[in-house]
């Protein structure tokens, strides 16, 4: 419920900014992403309230952020340093929240004014790149656990479990296309989850052409948003704010889950932006049906991650 007010809150401020209806905009971000099936596992599934968490936490540096950015002095206000501040313990709630910086600078970049000097934008920005430091912290942290595992014949990294570095991030280019996917046609939202010998409907290796392809469409979907037509700076922002989050979540570290649901929730803000845009433009009936729809996926989805012989059944 906070995560949603607080993509309420986002949405009403860069519509604000954007030149959109700012209230029915918000209004239609933050039931989208409140309704979204897509969200149910990070909610639901008890080992990941560190995810909802970090989400949350997120949010509200980057709504801090937005706030401080409009001001004439950010580094005198409170709210830039409230931004700071959630982001710091955002990155402790889950260390994938290092992709924060990532988000910021697509803030910065996408929203910044013609004729706005660089040395400001990177002045505000630099602190919130030191961040990815903390994962070095964590890396420490988890290493002798990981080292116990590894001596228990658990070596996630080894080809019985998992893959190498660069297989992982090759496996996960057509996994974050379907994240995409999913975002905005959640239906099946069940896929692969765990990489766990002898499963036969996992991969056994990584396909080049469906690779390829993935790889290529990501890149120009990431050019679009980076690149694209000033008119479309709403919907070029909403589309980052999906990928960022997932940049760190499915990255280098190879780990035996390949592909996880909950991995997309903090995402979830960039598809409520983008949907709203997109129905607004169609008024309340077609968004009326969509979060009728969304709803009833909601349940279901709600009912499988609830009910434990359910889920064994998927």
């Amino acid at each position: 419920i906070g995560a949603s007010w607080l993509v309420f809150l986002i949405a009403l401020r860069l519509g604000d900014g954007l030149g959109t209806a700012a209230r029915p905009f918000a209004q239609w971000a933050s039931l989208f992403f409140a309704l979204h099936p897509l969200g149910t596992q990070a909610v639901a599934y008890a080992y990941q309230r560190f995810t909802g968490l970090e989400a949350a936490l997120g949010f509200l540096a980057v709504l801090l952020y937005l706030a401080a950015r409009a001001e004439t002095s950010p580094f005198a206000s409170p709210r830039y340093w409230g931004a700071l501040g959630a982001a710091l313990l955002a990155t402790l709630a889950k260390e994938t929240a290092v992709t924060l910086p990532l988000t910021l600078a697509a803030i910065e970049w996408i929203l910044r004014a013609p004729g706005t000097a660089w040395r400001g934008v990177l002045r505000r920005w630099a602190p919130f790149a030191l961040l990815p430091a903390l994962i070095l912290v964590q890396v420490i942290r988890i290493s002798p656990a990981h080292r116990a595992m590894a001596g228990q014949g658990l070596d996630f990294t080894s080809p019985e479990y998992g893959f190498n570095a660069w297989e992982y991030l090759l496996l996960q280019l057509p996994i974050v296309l379907r994240y995409l996917t999913l975002g905005f046609l959640p239906f099946p939202l069940h896929f692969y989850y765990d990489r766990v010998v002898p499963l036969p409907w996992q991969p056994a290796g990584i396909p080049v052409l469906p690779t390829v392809l993935c790889g290529g469409i990501l890149l120009a979907l990431a050019a679009w948003s980076l690149f694209g037509p000033a008119r479309h700076r709403l919907p070029r922002l909403a589309f980052a704010l999906f990928l960022t989050p997932l940049a760190l979540e499915s990255s280098v570290f190879p780990i035996m889950d390949i592909a996880f649901n909950h991995r997309c929730y903090p995402g979830l803000l960039g598809a409520g932006l983008l949907a709203a845009w997109g129905l607004g433009r169609r008024g309340r009936l077609a968004g009326g049906a969509v979060l009728v729809l969304f709803g009833g996926l909601l349940l279901f989805e709600g009912r499988a991650w609830g009910d434990p012989l359910v889920l064994q059944r998927r």
